[in-house]
């Protein structure tokens, strides 16, 4: 299911069911070759919290646990399983200044 969803939205790399998430983002880093400090990474438990010191930007959740709430850069307003991916991809897509673009592809469509 989640491969197809990603495929849908035009995601080519997956990894999924790995405990060792520092290492997966280090190894998803060179695939795409960048540097785990361009990367953001948003995650709420103790096998996050890896990933999150490499991450260049670090978010989180209100219902986190309380030491990744401590490490992370951003916590948003929005709960896990209430909205919060959505929540950052807009902050991601307003700071990069693709928002409307991408939203008027979706309006267009009416």
């Amino acid at each position: 299911i989640v491969n197809n969803r990603m495929q849908s939205l035009g995601v080519d790399l997956v990894i999924q069911g790995r405990e060792d998430k520092g290492i997966a983002l280090r190894e998803a880093c060179e695939s795409l070759q960048i540097l785990p400090e361009e990367c953001a990474y948003m995650g709420d438990d103790w096998p996050d919290l890896a990933a999150m010191q490499i991450a260049g930007l670090a978010v989180t959740v209100p219902n986190a646990h309380e030491e990744v709430r401590k490490r992370a850069h951003l916590i948003t307003q929005a709960f896990g399983g209430r909205g919060a991916v959505r929540e950052f991809c807009d902050i991601l897509l307003h700071a990069n200044g693709s928002y409307d673009e991408l939203l008027q592809e979706f309006i267009s469509e009416i």
